[in-house]
């Protein structure tokens, strides 16, 4: 049976992609800083256990690591708040670097290396597009999103040194009902927001549902090594993104919000949503993958119709 140890598994991602492994057979370890809270609420799936962990060695943990196991590392701060403060920054690319670092000293601790380390990463990478249609091979561009990741991904670059398959998770906006993107987007709808800026920025959002999908197609196809962009094959302009939430909604989507309002409130952060990025998943369509949501307007009538 493959073990898969995942780090960061209680969060968005985790959160759909744990039990689905624990149901396809998978023994799951679960690294958290809270193992008896998150045990005793979780799905009660056999072979899905919980183990205490400071995110920051591998102390309690590196001797689950064999040679039939796969290491899905997600751990990280949440980028999105209300502000970027210098602080808030700090945090961010300390919990990514910390974490990472730790996983990398868990493996070489290992007596038996893992078949592969699944490294969490962004399509934060890429920076400001334009239209400009970006596919694995793009370098990486300009800003605080694309440094942070730079940074990210070279720190578990060491584990290649030990002959362990590498895969960088190059995760777009995911969309998920109750978090990640999709309520503040769905708020903006509400009040009947028809774009954000000029509307005509490139959104590379995909499902969670995919991201799952994704991952599993992954740990499988042990061909595929280094950056995978998973988003979905038909990005979105933010206008017809908002449209297609307030279509599932049968809501009208018309206001425009001017970039300049956007700047005001958030800030620096106002460029997670005014940034252009035409992102599409070349390496996942060759493999093989089929998208389960590959357009926006299945997305959102999934994710809004059933409440």
């Amino acid at each position: 049976m493959t073990r898969v140890i995942i780090t960061g598994g209680t969060g968005l991602i985790g959160r759909r992609l744990v039990p689905y492994l624990a149901r396809q057979g998978y023994e799951v370890f679960v690294l958290t800083r809270n193992a008896g809270r998150h045990a005793d609420t979780a799905p009660q799936v056999p072979g899905l256990r919980f183990v205490q962990w400071d995110s920051l060695t591998p102390q309690g943990w590196e001797h689950l690591i064999n040679a039939d196991s796969v290491v899905i590392n997600l751990a990280g701060e949440n980028v999105a708040n209300w502000r970027w403060t210098l602080t808030h920054k700090r945090i961010v690319l300390r919990s990514r670097v910390d974490a990472t670092r730790a996983v990398v000293q868990a493996i070489a601790q290992a007596q038996h290396k893992p078949k592969a380390l699944l490294q969490a990463s962004a399509v934060g990478y890429y920076g400001d597009r334009g239209q400009m249609a970006v596919g694995e091979i793009t370098t990486a561009g300009d800003g605080w999103r694309a440094e942070v990741c730079k940074i990210w991904e070279a720190e578990s670059a060491p584990v290649e040194s030990y002959g362990v398959r590498r895969v960088l998770l190059r995760i777009g906006v995911v969309l998920e009902r109750g978090g990640g993107a999709l309520p503040a987007l769905a708020l903006g709808a509400r009040f009947m927001a028809g774009q954000l800026g000029d509307g005509q920025q490139w959104v590379p959002w995909v499902h969670n549902a995919d991201v799952t999908g994704a991952l599993y197609h992954i740990l499988h196809d042990e061909s595929i090594s280094g950056a995978v962009n998973i988003v979905a094959p038909y990005p979105a302009m933010n206008r017809d993104l908002l449209r297609a939430i307030g279509a599932a909604w049968r809501w009208p989507t018309f206001i425009p919000v001017p970039a300049f309002a956007l700047r005001l409130a958030l800030g620096e952060m106002a460029s997670t949503v005014l940034d252009s990025q035409r992102i599409y998943p070349p390496l996942l369509l060759e493999s093989g993958y089929q998208f389960l949501f590959p357009q926006i307007g299945d997305a959102a009538r999934d994710l809004l119709r059933s409440r």
